[in-house]
């Protein structure tokens, strides 16, 4: 099984967005799991059912098994590990038990690599807690997607340094790989500039850019996977797909 963590220490950089775009698009060649690892549970109101009975936070704290938490989808060959959000206990595991439990989404992933998944997608939550920490430790690959702004390099730069210490403290971490520059739109200076810079400066990192897209949202309002709506752009669906093949190549 291949599992891939969306992360990074800032909210509001389309981390919700684009895991579930990409699990989307890896169900289509094998049964996938998006966990939704944020306590804001936005994965979950968008693609999950209107009620749930177990949820990511059970499982942590071996309440249920992943089996039972785990939940179908409207869009075939994708399954969900939900989280509640309000009233859900994803907070009081971070708080609590996870603080000493490094190791929590490495034998989550184990679990579900058992019951027969290909791929797994993490979302995480806006920061760098010990369940991102968990999660980018346990991940095949970790994705920074950054927003076109004048503070995208120091995120990057901020997550990196992170990274590094999670390696000495823990002896691994996910590969890291791939950035995605989302939300961008071109007639305004500033995204040019910052993807600019971004692109000089990644060294070994390759660099996704995607558009500015209405879609996304739509497409959560709806409950609907964004590359069912005929209004997606032509250059959002091809850096999607592009992001997938490479992942897959990988």
């Amino acid at each position: 099984m291949k599992s891939f963590c969306f992360c990074i220490q800032k909210g509001g950089v389309g981390k919700t967005s684009l895991s579930v775009t990409l699990a989307v698009e890896l169900a289509k060649t094998g049964a996938t799991v998006i966990v939704d690892a944020d306590s804001q549970s936005n994965a979950s109101a968008w693609i999950g059912p209107e009620s749930i009975t177990r949820e990511l936070a059970d499982v942590l704290l071996k309440q249920c098994s992943v089996k039972e938490a785990i939940v179908k989808t409207a869009i075939p060959n994708l399954y969900l590990l939900p989280s509640a959000g309000i009233g859900g206990g994803l907070s009081d595991y971070e708080n609590g038990k996870g603080i000493n439990q490094p190791n929590s989404i490495k034998h989550l992933l184990r679990d579900i690599e058992a019951l027969g998944y290909r791929y797994t997608v993490i979302d995480t939550n806006p920061g760098w807690n010990c369940l991102s920490k968990a999660a980018v430790h346990a991940a095949d690959e970790v994705i920074t997607p950054i927003l076109g702004d004048s503070f995208a390099s120091d995120g990057l730069r901020i997550f990196a340094s992170k990274l590094k210490e999670l390696r000495e403290d823990l002896d691994a971490a996910a590969a890291y790989r791939r950035v995605i520059v989302n939300a961008i739109d071109r007639r305004i200076p500033q995204h040019a500039q910052t993807l600019q810079q971004v692109q000089e400066g990644a060294g070994r990192l390759r660099v996704y850019s995607v558009p500015v897209e209405p879609a996304f949202r739509l497409a959560q309002r709806r409950h609907l996977a964004v590359q069912d709506l005929s209004g997606i752009k032509a250059e959002t669906r091809e850096v999607i797909g592009r992001l997938t093949a490479d992942l897959l190549t990988a």
